[in-house]
């Protein structure tokens, strides 16, 4: 059928068909050894057009009434604690063991969402304090009006 087949299909696979399209069955190594754990492992850098990368537990979730937003002060104590975000790997981690990009884009995104969380309520807050001092503001004008009667 104009196919090439290497290997048997107990250990490997590779079909290379006559339009050009590549195929390995069981795993692939590319300049280097197979990561344990992998079906792909490339030693060197890979280039591509799109990476497409499928993960579940979207963090929409955030923006729900029963998201529990960790208080500030909480955060701050862990970030000094800890130098890194929760949820997100201490570098060492990373440069140690990689990351899967799936679950780094969730996590990321999560916090994004956080900070916009974060935002809005101190956006809320800075409105009620700018009202509050416009209220003092007209109140002290009155009493300094009815002060000069």
């Amino acid at each position: 059928n104009g196919n090439m087949y290497w290997g048997n299909d107990t250990v490997y696979t590779l079909t290379l068909s006559r339009t050009g399209y590549l195929r390995v069955t069981n795993s692939l190594s590319v300049g280097g050894n197979l990561k344990a754990g992998s079906k792909m492992s490339v030693d060197g850098k890979l280039s591509a057009r799109e990476v497409e990368v499928t993960t579940s537990n979207w963090p929409d979730y955030v923006f729900t009434d029963t998201y529990q937003l960790m208080p500030l002060a909480e955060l701050r104590s862990f970030v000094n604690t800890h130098q890194h975000l929760p949820e997100i790997p201490k570098a060492a981690e990373v440069e140690r063991d990689g990351l899967a990009l799936g679950e780094m884009n969730r996590l990321l995104l999560k916090k994004i969402e956080e900070l916009t969380l974060y935002l809005l309520e101190k956006e809320e807050r800075l409105s009620r304090v700018e009202a509050r001092l416009l209220e003092m503001e007209k109140d002290k004008d009155a009493l300094s009006h009815d002060a000069t009667l």
